[in-house]
């Protein structure tokens, strides 16, 4: 049987071989586990030229900044579920859950450069200008 397992983690060394050592030690404790790593799912860098992680991009000295991947999925899912017949209070609920995730135990470390009604305003009037666009050709 298959079973998936999604972790992230992040393994930082002062020096190539300890970050070595420890690559080696989580490759034993995972055999162990009958667990593996997904061979073009990991990075290896150095921290200064920054990475992605759990839908944020971390760089030194910055404030986290959501991917914009992360975005584009919050759009794609408020756009469907409007397409479905949601109502504004409901596109509203599901922008301020996805809000409260993306702060959650980092308040003060999130770069937020948008506001959640702008993100539902986008959503509908798209769809608005979308249809207007259809009825008129």
């Amino acid at each position: 049987m298959l079973r998936r397992f999604m972790d992230d983690s992040v393994i930082l060394a002062k020096t190539r071989f300890g970050l070595r050592r420890a690559i080696q030690n989580m490759h034993e404790v995972l055999a162990e586990l009958r667990l593996t790593i997904h061979p073009t799912k990991r990075f290896i860098g150095k921290v200064e030229r920054g990475f992605d992680i759990l839908g944020y991009r971390i760089e030194p000295g910055r404030k986290l900044v959501p991917l914009h991947t992360s975005l584009q999925r919050l759009l794609a899912r408020a756009r469907r579920l409007y397409e479905q017949g949601a109502s504004i209070k409901r596109l509203r609920e599901y922008v301020a859950r996805w809000h409260r995730w993306l702060r959650g135990g980092v308040d003060d470390l999130v770069c937020l450069y948008y506001c959640e009604s702008n993100i539902v305003d986008h959503v509908t009037n798209q769809k608005f200008t979308q249809n207007t666009d259809k009825r008129n050709r």
